[in-house]
């Protein structure tokens, strides 16, 4: 699907790094407790260094290592076949760890192949949102109603304009008086931004 270009500055900014702690950590959450998706890796260097680093964190926190016995034995397995994989929802928790470092820690900037990484793993979150319950209440996400949200939500509105359904202006619930979106258009908007933002670096 084709998506709308972003004029925001060229760094995701705070808030936008909070959400994107937000999804993905859910969004990982979620995709391990139904079908798993192999997540495909360019074979960069960069893209091998972060694939290891997450490899690591992923046997770090939760001891996963498959019966292979080590970590080096898991990065071997999942480094072979032609190219690099994991599974999807090991991505989304590697990066909202990451992106709760930046926000923490002050950590090195994300790279180009981090944010095109994240880009594809928002992506994923979004679509499979749009095919699981897209009209239902739990996939809406709000807002409170500022002069700053809704040019926010407009934002937001712009990049997932391709989206079936979207409103062509921002849209106040008259009994919370909030600004309602749905989570899949947030997600197609932060997923923007990552792209976006790498293709300038």
């Amino acid at each position: 699907m084709a998506r709308a270009a972003s004029n925001s500055p060229a760094a995701p900014s705070r808030r936008e790094i909070e959400m994107m702690v937000d999804f993905l950590g859910r969004a990982a959450e979620e995709f391990s407790q139904h079908g798993v998706n192999d997540f495909p890796w360019s074979d960069s260097s960069e893209a091998r260094e972060i694939f290891e680093k997450l490899i690591r964190y992923y046997t770090d926190k939760h001891g996963y290592s498959g019966g292979r016995g080590s970590v080096e034995n898991e990065i071997a397995q999942f480094g072979t076949g032609g190219g690099l994989f994991t599974f999807d929802f090991m991505v989304m928790e590697y990066f909202a760890a990451r992106c709760k470092e930046l926000l923490e820690n002050n950590k090195p900037a994300l790279s180009k192949t981090e944010l095109e990484l994240m880009s594809a793993a928002l992506d994923m979150s979004s679509s499979w949102a749009a095919d699981n319950g897209y009209e239902e209440a739990n996939n809406e996400y709000w807002l409170p109603d500022t002069e700053e949200n809704r040019l926010f939500a407009a934002a937001i509105l712009k990049a997932a304009k391709n989206w079936q359904g979207i409103p062509s202006t921002v849209e106040i619930d008259e009994s919370s008086g909030e600004i309602v979106l749905l989570e899949c258009w947030v997600a197609t908007y932060l997923a923007e931004r990552c792209k976006a933002i790498a293709a300038r670096m």
